[in-house]
């Protein structure tokens, strides 16, 4: 079992020995073999960077990736536009040299370097921009992606005034806009417009970025070389950053190789996403001198877990009951006896730390006493026949009893613990366990009355308007819960035009504070932290930045 729990943490892994920096006389080193030929690079004294990751990328293609597999790899083979500032998240200068923003917020307008050049040498212009953005037009209707169906509703037309000069409209003011535009890969127009087929590997990513693909071999490797004509080589912008010749990406799937190579030492970074159950089952990590274990804290949003309630059951409608549910959840508990205190209690529908968080908020603590005060307070006052909670309706009385949907069956213990709680003060909770397909069709079709569920993070500065505005209770937005509060609508829509971050994060805390206060949600845990693994020979100038890791700083000593 111990092993099983461990390749699920791990998923695929693959341990191979670095391969140090050392020079020949024509400054070479052979990095790998890839299909029966030596790639060699001839930045060697750089140094080699093996980052691990759980699952091959399906592919290394940013016009169709979806997974963050994939986002691992293209991250450093494909430039934006522009690009936050890990330390102040201040749009900094990538592909574009300058930008601007009309007074209307409307229009936008990118100005690219002068001299740039995709990976196979050719000339980036604005043609490849307008493709590129054309594109993802594209996957957008043809996948039906909420997150920017919005945007491109809104979008008018893209106006190539010369070959470093373009402009986009949209037909109205949203932040959200123009972070689209400025960070979504840029690709070349000339080799991606006649091909059929996307899911290459080692031809793939015809970017612009620190790093372009020199193969992929049988091993599971992916191999990247550092690109000499990246436009950032020469700008102190990006002084001391990307500094490794080659980034080899490797997956596999033995745990008894990943102890063994990571005993060696051979291992530069792993991103360890379940601490939970990574650590009990890999063990002290003093058994492997050559690895340090870090753990950090940022700034960035960070995905929760949570029950929802069907605001359209009148069991749910009262606030006070919604209350109550969360203090009958003893959410320390779960967390110390399942998740082995990895994990903190959420707040709400932002992490703690997140500059949206509002101040002074504290998790709804387990208090069954308190629960009661506000069940009576919402009229659960009666017991009926069967033992359980009783509410007069019109005529009528209604039972407290619901049925609780989920597809983790890795949860179930949280929600029997949950259930003994509930019991206890005479609610009925029944559980069902769904497959995925069965889950989301009944989410669907809003033939639920409670689900279990977790949002992801997401990029960039948060949005609510697809989980919270009542606009987005229909139409496939993801409001399925059918949560209504004009005040919160109002706050969106307000934050949505506010492109000064600090403005927007004033409105954003209000309107995270009224949606915590209304308790739509039973908030459950969120990831503070995060954990990885480092090599003792990589020179870190620091554990984390602001918003970001921060890779891109990191040596090979």
């Amino acid at each position: 079992m111990k092993n099983l729990l461990l390749q699920n943490a791990l998923t695929i892994l693959a341990i191979i020995a670095l391969l140090g920096p050392t020079e020949s006389s024509a400054n070479q080193e052979i990095v790998g073999n890839v299909e029966g030929k030596a790639v060699k690079s001839i930045f060697s004294k750089k140094g080699t960077f093996v980052i691990y990751i759980e699952k091959e990328p399906e592919s290394l293609d940013p016009l169709v990736s979806t997974t963050k597999y994939s986002d691992s790899v293209i991250q450093f083979m494909c430039d934006s536009l522009l690009r936050k500032n890990i330390d102040s998240y201040e749009w900094t200068p990538a592909l574009a040299s300058k930008y601007e923003i009309s007074k209307d917020k409307k229009s936008f307008t990118f100005s690219l370097r002068p001299t740039l050049t995709f990976h196979d040498g050719k000339p980036v212009t604005t043609a490849d921009v307008k493709f590129s953005i054309d594109k993802l037009m594209e996957r957008t209707r043809k996948f039906a992606i909420p997150q920017l169906e919005d945007f491109f509703a809104t979008f008018q037309k893209s106006e190539v005034v010369d070959p470093q000069t373009i402009i986009f409209y949209f037909s109205n003011a949203n932040f959200k806009n123009f972070e689209i535009l400025a960070t979504f890969p840029i690709v070349s127009k000339a080799y991606y417009q006649n091909r059929k087929v996307a899911a290459f590997k080692e031809e793939a990513g015809r970017c612009a970025g620190p790093y372009r693909p020199i193969g992929h071999g049988k091993d599971h490797k992916l191999y990247l070389e550092y690109y000499s004509n990246w436009y950032g080589s020469g700008d102190p912008l990006f002084k001391d950053q990307f500094n490794f010749a080659n980034i080899i990406f490797k997956t596999w799937n033995s745990e008894s190789e990943f102890k063994r190579h990571l005993k060696k030492g051979e291992i530069d970074f792993f991103k360890i996403d379940s601490p939970d159950i990574f650590f009990p089952n890999i063990g002290d990590i003093k058994k492997y001198p050559k690895m340090e274990k870090i753990q950090v804290e940022s700034k960035l949003n960070r995905s929760f877990d949570f029950i929802s309630w069907n605001l359209r059951n009148p069991i749910f409608q009262d606030r006070e009951t919604r209350i109550a549910l969360a203090h009958l959840m003893n959410r320390v508990e779960i967390n110390t006896k399942f998740r082995k205190g990895f994990s903190k209690l959420a707040i709400g529908p932002i992490s703690p730390r997140s500059d949206f968080a509002p101040e002074g908020i504290n998790p709804i603590p387990y208090d069954r006493n308190l629960a009661i005060q506000y069940l009576r307070k919402a009229g659960w006052s009666e017991t009926g026949k069967e033992g359980l909670l009783q509410k007069k309706m019109g005529n009528d009385r209604l039972d407290f009893r619901f049925t609780l949907f989920f597809a983790d069956p890795d949860r179930e213990p949280y929600f029997l613990a949950f259930q003994k709680e509930l019991k206890s003060v005479g609610i009925e909770m029944n559980l069902k366990l769904l497959d995925w397909n069965h889950f989301l069709e009944n989410i669907g079709s809003e033939n639920f009355e409670a689900v279990y569920l977790a949002w992801s993070a997401g990029y960039g500065d948060p949005d609510p308007y697809l989980l919270w505005h009542s606009k987005s209770s229909s139409n496939g937005g993801r409001n399925f819960i059918s949560y209504k509060n004009p005040s919160v609508d109002d706050l969106i829509e307000r934050a949505r035009e506010e492109f000064d971050r600090p403005k927007r994060i004033k409105i954003m805390q209000k309107l995270y504070q009224k949606i915590i206060e209304d308790a739509p949600y039973l908030f459950m845990f969120t990831e503070l932290n995060q954990y990885y693994l480092v090599n003792t020979h990589i020179k870190r100038n620091a554990d984390t930045a602001n918003y970001d890791i921060g890779l891109q700083n990191w040596k090979v000593q």
